[in-house]
């Protein structure tokens, strides 16, 4: 709550146009990723991704 908006926005900005599919990929060990339901920045539905 104490982040300036700028820089708040281009936190956000950058992190929703990266795609980390590349970097997933890469990991070699099993991995639990967590995404909670109630997210309000990136909600589950904008977030789902299949690495196939």
């Amino acid at each position: 709550m104490q982040a300036g908006h700028k820089n708040t926005f281009d936190c956000v900005k950058a992190f929703s146009e990266t795609d980390f599919t590349k970097d997933l990929k890469k990991f070699d060990l099993p991995t639990l990723i967590l995404h909670g339901d109630d997210d309000q920045i990136v909600p589950i539905g904008a977030a789902e991704w299949s690495i196939t």
